[in-house]
């Protein structure tokens, strides 16, 4: 067979040529060099966040070691960047953000979560400026589950016993039976907000009530009943004062099992063998096991097969020309379900990758008979691995074999591009090579008692096992107070996730056990939802554009100066203080200026300054929004049901643990304020209404004076002050309704800019609500809330508009997590100890034996506990490990 290949293998920036036959070829010469040019403008970024755990209490704090890596090599980055870290709830609204500075690759630092935090599934999200050039599928997530224990509580006691629906006479009817196992509460005669959820939105609502039996029907009308197959019935039942949220029920009028078809490299391809991935969903959601048969138009069945346990099949089958192919029930001949396949196309290539061999890539390819030639191009993280032709003018298929040698570890794409350089199949895959660090930590014993030293040695080797040093950081945590991290770490996100912009239970899965059978299930994944970062149109232009964001080694204030005509002001001073820090930029020919500064702490209070070139304040200076925003929510995994049990076993432990903490500390750190209205010296209604202008008849006010205003930190902490305002981390809400409108004197603004004002600048707030917020149109629809400053009195009477004065969302400090010492006699240790982390620190380095030790002390509970230590090395070698050890009265201490 004459076939030949022009290989070009790119590897740490160095090519690798083979040559068959022929000289280079103009087409490869122009992908490799255009992808070449892409990677080096668009060089990628990576974020990798290690908690201490994934499930949390309203209160609690999440600890985390941030890993800033370079997408290519996975090495720590060098310098100093800045991530925006961001805690969202399910309905993608923060309930904290902040800014950290990343050192060489590294940061460090806690959430706080609020003790009022709704029960539910949140997401924390980290990014940096230069990834949002790219697309919020790039930044990373990890779900975080919180529990609240007033919630929870009602979940445990109310259960859904049976759940119809169907169609009688013309009308949808859906009827469930509740029960509960509490001798207090009860589910008969209660009220009931039924809900009906599609696709994450509310389709339809209904108050009802339960009947003696704790029994209740909902009646659609079949002219009402459009698009509500596949929803989810939701119910909120009112217990006493208090609504209580029961499990979610699936509710799915159409009973038919959904099916996906991807043929490998994207289309069938008429008189070629397609191996095509099948997804099989069932009508709860979940991944279901069938067996599956392919029919033809004249009714031959051509192959059958099953799904597996996760859903997901492959077979193979040649299309042939005027047919058309159907998937039907395996199982009968009269199947309930017929699912068209995707159309063959009558040209194309078709393609097979087998990525599981010991030491190579096999790759087989077959084109229709009017194509002749085509280029496969592989890649890997930000490198070209291979650029070739391949040869179809003597045989419609051929064959090629890549060492692995020249992949790195983690997700590779092929991609095959006609003689046009079209892109007509494509394939991503998983390679392993096994490069991973070596990680070990063993405790000094295998029990302890109460209150005793614990010392874990570490130890971290090469793939080679020879010792390296590297950085890690280390989570003990109460193994049976919460359940271990159930997602991917370290290597599943840098190896898969971080590159498929989904999470990926199968790359969790394989890293813990890496067998063969776990390696094909990851396979089948990429093969049914495969991704890739960019797409061929942005990479094969003429001219490629620019990133728009710079990278952010330092945090910066930016906006415009204007003179009193609203004219940009050129060279004007801008001068910033933030305490003793004194920063000062000259403006540009547009007025605009951009101001880096150093390590200032958030909730450090600026001041900006501005004066024309003349030194005159005859200027008006405008300042930006200083945070971005995610906007996009991903999916989260619910709590499996096999967890539930555990999960209760938790919220009764906490109840104990809260009390102990009343006990010792009666006064806490939070305070809830339902319906305090805060006044302060009245100030002359006239000038305020003459601020309010058309903004008159607010629902409440709030004033201020100097005895009242040093009291409050942030303006978060003024509106929790507000009747019937919500505030939860830097979520408001009025009523528990939507996001409001807000406005700064007079103008309206949105909560990016309010979250910087300074409470010394605050004059009052109203809070407009219902019908008196009318005045605003659409905008008050979720309520009103407006704020004025001293500055914006004193602007109204035409004073100084060359001064902002801020609340700074710079830099969170880290706090140091907390590690009694028990050897030592303290007042504070008569507190008991049973805390669900009991050891966490962000930063180990190992040192030249690749050996670092850790000590600690155990608490009073008697429990297992988990170790998990994760962390890379100066190479970008990823590796983690989990171990145990226990606490126990009955403890054998060595002689």
């Amino acid at each position: 067979m004459n076939r030949r290949h022009q290989i070009f293998a790119c590897v740490a920036c160095a090519f690798f040529f083979v040559a068959f036959t022929q000289s280079q070829d103009d087409g490869v010469k122009t992908v490799i060099a255009k992808m070449q040019r892409f990677f080096k403008e668009r060089a990628s970024e990576k974020v990798y966040l290690h908690t201490d755990r994934s499930y949390y209490f309203g209160g609690d704090d999440l600890w985390y070691s941030a890993y800033l890596l370079e997408g290519k090599s996975h090495a720590l980055l060098p310098g100093a960047e800045t991530i925006y870290i961001d805690l969202l709830d399910g309905n993608g609204k923060a309930v904290d953000k902040h800014i950290v500075r990343a050192n060489k690759g590294f940061a460090r630092g806690n959430i706080e979560l609020p003790v009022k935090i709704p029960q539910g599934n949140y997401q924390l999200v980290a990014r940096t400026k230069w990834m949002e050039n790219f697309g919020e599928h790039l930044y990373y997530r990890k779900t975080i589950r919180v529990l609240s224990r007033r919630e929870a509580k009602i979940r445990a006691k109310i259960t859904q016993e049976s759940m119809e629906a169907g169609t009688q006479n013309g009308v949808r009817v859906i009827k469930v039976k509740l029960n509960t196992d509490s001798d207090t509460i009860t589910v008969a005669e209660r009220k009931v907000a039924a809900s009906l959820i599609k696709d994450g939105k509310l389709i339809k609502k209904k108050n009802l009530r339960t009947d003696s039996d704790g029994e209740l029907n909902w009646v659609i009308p079949e002219s009402e009943a459009a698009g509500i197959e596949q929803a989810e019935l939701r119910l909120n039942i009112k217990v006493a004062k208090t609504w209580g949220v029961t499990k979610g029920e699936s509710l799915y009028l159409n009973r038919l099992p959904k099916l996906e078809f991807f043929p490998e490299g994207g289309d069938m391809v008429i008189g070629l063998q397609s191996r095509v991935g099948v997804r099989v969903t069932m009508p709860d959601g979940k991944p279901g096991k069938l067996n599956i048969a392919i029919m033809d138009s004249e009714g031959e069945r051509k192959v059958s097969f099953a799904s597996t346990v996760g859903g997901r099949a492959t077979f193979a089958l040649i299309p042939e020309e005027g047919k058309t192919y159907y998937a039907v029930d395996g199982d009968s001949e009269e199947s309930t379900y017929k699912i068209r396949l995707p159309e063959a196309k009558p040209s194309g290539i078709t393609m097979s990758v087998n990525p599981m061999l010991r030491k190579g890539i096999v790759l087989q390819a077959s084109a229709s008979p009017d194509l002749k030639k085509a280029y496969a191009v592989f890649h890997s993280r930000d490198r070209v691995v291979y650029a070739g032709e391949l040869d179809f003018s003597s045989l419609p298929s051929v064959s090629l074999s890549l060492p692995k040698k020249y992949f790195p570890s983690g997700i590779s794409c092929v991609t095959l591009f006609d003689s046009q350089l079209r892109p007509r199949s494509e394939r991503i895959f998983f390679v392993d090579k096994y490069d991973r660090l070596g990680l070990e930590a063993v405790a000094d014993r295998q029990a302890y008692d109460r209150r005793e030293k614990v010392t874990l040695k570490i130890t971290a080797k090469t793939p080679d096992g020879q010792p390296v040093r590297g950085r890690f950081s280390l989570a003990v945590t109460d193994a049976g107070a919460v359940p271990a991290d159930d997602q991917s770490g370290i290597l599943g996100y840098l190896m898969a996730e971080s590159d498929l912009g989904v999470e990926v239970p199968e790359a969790r899965n394989y890293f813990r056990d890496p067998s063969r059978a776990n390696m094909v299930k990851m396979d089948l994944r990429l093969m049914t939802d495969g991704w890739r970062r960019f797409t061929w149109p942005d990479v094969l232009v003429d001219s490629l554009q620019a990133p728009t964001i710079a990278k952010e080694d330092a945090f910066s204030f930016s906006g415009q100066v204007l003179n009193l005509w609203n004219k940009p002001s050129k060279d004007a001073l801008v001068l910033l203080s933030a305490g003793e820090q004194k920063f000062f930029v000259k403006t540009e020919e547009d007025g605009r200026f951009d101001m880096p500064v150093d390590m200032i702490a958030d909730t450090t209070k600026i001041e900006i300054l501005a004066r024309n070139k003349k030194g005159k304040d005859r200027v008006i200076l405008k300042v930006d929004s200083v945070r971005s925003s995610v906007t996009r929510q991903d999916a989260v995994f619910p709590v499996p049901d096999s967890l539930m049990a555990k999960l209760q076993a938790m919220i009764h432990r906490r109840d104990s643990l809260d009390l102990i903490e009343r006990v010792y500390n009666p006064f806490g750190k939070t305070v809830f304020l339902d319906e305090v209205t805060v006044s302060s010296k009245r100030i002359e209604e006239e000038k305020r209404d003459e601020m309010r202008g058309f903004m008159r008849g607010a629902s409440h006010t709030l004033t201020f004076d100097d005895d009242n205003i040093s009291s409050y930190n942030t303006v978060f902490d003024m509106l929790m002050g507000m009747p019937g305002v919500s505030v939860i981390g830097t979520t408001v809400t009025i009523r528990g309704g939507g996001t409001p409108g807000f406005y700064l004197d007079g103008v309206q603004t949105d909560l990016e800019m309010i979250e910087t004002l300074n409470p010394l600048d605050i004059d009052f707030i109203d809070v407009f609500k219902g019908a008196n917020a009318a005045i605003f149109g659409m905008n008050g629809g979720n309520g009103v809330i407006a704020f004025y400053t001293k500055r914006g009195e004193a602007r109204s009477n035409g004073v100084d508009f060359s001064i902002v004065k801020l609340q700074s969302p710079g830099y969170r400090m880290a706090r140091k997590f907390a590690n009694p010492d028990y050897s030592k006699e303290l007042p504070e240790h008569v507190k008991p100890d049973r805390r669900v982390t009991l050891y966490w620190t962000p930063l180990i380095v190992t040192d030249e034996a690749g050996e670092a030790t850790v000590t600690f002390f155990t608490g009073d509970k008697y429990s297992e506990y988990h170790v998990d230590i994760q962390g890379i090395d100066p190479l970008g070698r990823a590796g983690a490990t989990q171990t145990s050890f226990k606490t126990s009265s009955r403890v054998e201490r060595p002689n």
